[in-house]
């Protein structure tokens, strides 16, 4: 007689699969965004504690704080490769975040 040829998915088994995929997708993007922006905090702090160490060096040499990047020995950090640009003392435009360290205030600021 008829016999049944089962061979495949079901639509509902594959969109089922499809779901499940997809909700964990989210979860992962949601969390590396998360983890993305600690570590852009980790090296906004790292750059920070080291200009502070070498303007405490620059003072120990020289008895006055470095007016400028330039004249600390090492020049001090560089910014990281993305679309932060650069770290201000002073007020900026679209500054995204405060961080303070000693008596200092910095704000992390984009072009």
């Amino acid at each position: 007689m008829f016999t049944k040829n089962n061979k495949g998915f079901t639509l509902v088994e594959v969109m089922i699969v499809v779901g499940i995929i997809a909700i964990l997708a989210g979860i992962f993007l949601v969390g590396s965004g998360q983890f993305r922006a600690a570590a852009v905090l980790s090296r906004v702090k790292a750059d920070v504690q080291k200009m502070e160490a070498l303007q405490e060096l620059y003072y120990t040499l020289n008895g006055d704080y470095a007016g400028s990047e330039g004249d600390l020995e090492g020049g001090g950090p560089t910014p990281p490769r993305s679309d932060i640009s650069y770290y201000s003392n002073g007020s900026c435009s679209g500054a995204t975040g405060l961080s303070s360290i000693g008596a200092a205030d910095y704000e992390l600021c984009r072009e």
